[in-house]
């Protein structure tokens, strides 16, 4: 009996330390909440921008795309800096999202750049294939974080996606478009008021 107790001790001190590295996740990604509202905030607008130039016939409408990327990644990387400073580490969690996000990103950037340029991937199919990639990683964060909004965003991402492919332009940008604020920016607003209270 007593050799029971004292297997089941480790056990319940390792499921501890996990339940405190998942906490201390969620903290972080909660104080940073703002990078899912800036990125939120900048596909919607790059998304609107892109269908205007499309509709007014303005040569290269996708250049709108590296310059508010290169200014989300400006602000991502020193906000992933200052993250770095104030944890002192990097944990398993948070690196985990982190690839995940690095991956999505690759593919979202070979769907539409290369995908675009080589002809291969139809325009009319790149915001249904986005909308589905970006499910993935905001599942993931989901559950590392134990984030019922992000679970919830990623649904509505698939959901974009799946009814965009039966749908004509613009109405696939406008759906994206309202499922970015829906699917980033209040997330990121929900993660930074939890934070708050908490402070």
């Amino acid at each position: 009996m007593e050799e029971a107790l004292s297997a089941e001790d480790p056990l319940r001190e390792e499921l501890a330390e996990i339940r405190r590295a998942v906490e201390v996740a969620r903290r972080d990604r909660a104080i940073h909440g703002d990078i899912y509202v800036l990125w939120g905030m900048i596909v919607a607008l790059g998304t609107v921008l892109e269908a205007i130039g499309l509709d007014q016939g303005v040569a290269r409408p996708w250049l709108v795309w590296p310059v508010l990327g290169a200014l989300g990644g400006i602000y991502s990387t020193i906000a992933g800096f200052r993250r770095e400073r104030s944890t002192q580490i990097l944990t398993h969690v948070g690196k985990v999202e982190a690839q995940t996000w690095l991956a999505a990103t690759i593919a979202v950037v070979i769907v539409s750049f290369v995908g675009g340029i080589s002809g291969r991937v139809p325009s009319e199919l790149i915001t249904p294939l986005i909308s589905v990639i970006l499910g993935v990683p905001l599942r993931t964060a989901g559950t590392l974080y134990d984030s019922r909004h992000l679970r919830v965003s990623s649904l509505g991402f698939f959901a974009c996606g799946a009814v965009s492919l039966f749908l004509d332009r613009p109405y696939p940008q406008i759906l994206f478009t309202i499922m970015m604020l829906i699917g980033y920016v209040w997330p990121g607003l929900m993660m930074i008021r939890a934070e708050r209270r908490r402070g």
